[in-house]
C-alpha cells in the first residue's frame, strides 16, 4: 500500500468512528465502585473533626468558652483561634495593597466576617461525638451591621469588612480597547442599563474533605484531599503552615465533582492540618451539604453599569462597562477573574471600542472563588442582555418612524 493510500485509509477509519457509542476509558473503574475518595481513607489511630461555625455575617468575638466541650468523654482536643495564630501565618491574599495586607486565617480571629466562618474545631475518636460536642461550646458575640451590598461596599466606608485597610475595595483593573469616547460621540443613540448577576455555587456529589497526618518525629505532613490545584496552592500551604516544601506531601484523590469550587478549599486543608499538628494524630474531616452551601465557595456576583453606543442600523460601536464584583470576606483567589474575563469582552461580536473598568469588593459573605465558567457566565449574561436591549429598543424606534 502506498503512503497516500495508507493516509486515506487512516482518515476513513477515523471518520468511521463518528456517531459510534464509544466507551470512555475513565468510567470503567468508577462505575464499578473502585474509585477512592478522601472519606475512604482510614489510618491507624485516626480521629475525626467537626467545625463550629458562625451563625452571623458580621460580629465581634468577645469570648469563646470551650471548657464544657473539652470535658466531654472522647474529645481529644479543640483547635481555637489562639492555636491557629500561634501555629500558623495568615493566608496570602491574591491581590495587591492595601487589600493584600488583610490578615486571613482559616478560622475567625477577633471577629467573624461571614456566615459559616469557622470558630473552633473539635477533634474526637467519633465524628458524631465531635459534632455533638459543638453544642457545648459557648460563644459571646457582639453583633455588627453587615455589609452585603457590593455597590454600597464600593461607594461607602461606613461599614468595613477589614478596618485595618480602611477600604472595602479588593482590586481594581481597567482595560481600554479602541476609543470608546469617540464611539459615543459618533453614535445615533447610547443605551444605558444596570445588570445584576447573582451569587451561585456548584454542588458536587462529594463535598470538601481532608485527611491530614502530621508526623512530629519527622516534622512532615501528609494530606489526602480533593483540592483541584494542589500544586498551584502549594505557596499557600507552605506559607501558612511554616513548613518547607520537602516536608509536605499532598495526595489528590478521585474528585466527586469539582467545578472549580474545590480550588480554594486549601483553607480547610490548612485548618485540618493544624488540628492534626495539635493532637499529633491523623485527623479526618468531611464537609456536610449544609456547610458546603453556607461556606464552601461561591461564584462571585457582579453588578454591571453599561453604556452601549449604537448606530440606527444596529451596529454596536462599543461598550463602556463599569463592573463591581462581590468577592466576599477574603481574596482567596484571583478576584472574580477580573484579568481573565477582561480578555474576552467582545465575545462573538465585532465590538472594536471597549472600556472595561472593573472592581472587586469585600463584603460579609462567603469568600468567592472559581466556579464553572469562571467569570465568563456573568459576562456572557451581561453582553447578551445588552444585545437584547439594543435589538428591542431599535425595533421600537423603527416602528415609531
Amino acid at each position: 500500500m502506498s503512503k497516500t493510500n495508507a493516509v486515506q485509509a487512516q482518515r476513513q477509519q477515523r471518520q468511521s468512528l463518528i456517531g459510534l457509542p464509544l466507551k470512555t476509558k475513565e468510567d470503567y473503574r468508577l462505575i464499578r465502585g473502585r474509585g477512592k475518595y478522601v472519606d475512604d481513607v482510614r489510618l491507624p489511630n485516626m480521629a475525626f473533626a467537626a467545625i463550629l461555625r458562625s451563625p452571623y455575617a458580621h460580629a465581634r468575638i468577645k469570648h469563646v468558652d470551650i471548657s464544657d466541650a473539652r470535658s466531654l468523654p472522647g474529645v481529644i482536643g479543640i483547635l481555637t483561634a489562639d492555636d491557629v495564630v500561634k501555629m500558623s501565618d495568615p493566608l496570602p491574599q491574591m491581590t495587591v495593597p492595601p487589600a493584600s495586607n488583610v490578615k486571613d486565617y482559616p478560622i475567625a480571629v477577633e471577629k467573624v466576617r461571614y456566615v459559616g466562618e469557622p470558630i473552633a474545631v473539635v477533634i474526637d475518636d467519633s465524628k458524631y461525638v465531635a459534632e455533638d460536642a459543638l453544642e457545648s461550646i459557648e460563644v459571646d458575640y457582639e453583633l455588627l451591621e453587615p455589609i452585603v451590598d457590593a455597590e454600597r461596599a464600593f461607594s461607602s466606608n461606613d461599614i468595613l469588612v477589614h478596618e485595618e485597610i480602611g477600604t472595602n475595595i479588593m482590586a481594581h483593573v481597567k482595560y481600554d480597547y479602541g476609543n470608546i469616547e469617540k464611539a459615543i460621540d459618533q453614535a445615533d443613540k447610547v443605551f444605558r442599563t444596570k445588570i445584576h448577576f447573582h451569587r451561585f455555587s456548584s454542588t458536587p456529589l462529594e463535598t470538601n474533605a481532608v485527611v491530614a497526618d502530621f508526623d512530629p518525629k519527622e516534622g512532615s505532613l501528609t494530606v489526602w484531599c480533593n483540592n483541584q490545584e494542589p500544586s498551584f496552592m502549594l505557596p499557600q500551604f507552605n506559607s501558612a503552615l511554616r513548613l518547607p516544601y520537602d516536608k509536605m506531601r499532598f495526595i489528590t484523590m478521585d474528585i466527586g465533582g469539582g467545578f472549580g469550587c474545590k480550588i480554594i478549599n486549601y483553607a480547610y486543608v490548612i485548618l485540618i492540618s493544624l488540628a492534626s499538628m495539635k493532637v499529633q494524630r491523623p485527623v479526618s474531616w468531611l464537609e456536610s451539604r449544609t456547610e458546603h452551601l453556607h461556606a464552601g465557595n461561591h461564584g462571585a456576583e457582579r453588578l454591571f453599569v453599561v453604556e452601549a453606543p449604537v448606530k440606527i442600523d444596529g451596529t454596536i460601536l462599543g461598550l463602556k462597562i463599569t463592573s463591581i464584583d462581590d468577592d466576599g470576606a477574603f481574596a482567596r483567589h484571583e478576584p472574580a477573574g477580573l484579568t481573565v474575563w477582561a480578555q474576552v469582552v467582545p465575545g462573538a461580536y465585532k465590538i472594536r471600542n471597549i472600556s472595561n473598568d472593573m472592581y472587586a469588593v469585600f463584603t460579609n459573605k462567603c469568600p468567592a472563588g472559581p466556579n464553572r465558567g469562571f467569570a465568563r457566565a456573568p459576562h456572557s449574561f451581561m453582553i447578551e442582555r445588552v444585545m437584547d436591549l439594543v435589538a428591542h429598543e431599535l425595533e421600537q424606534l423603527t416602528y415609531a418612524r
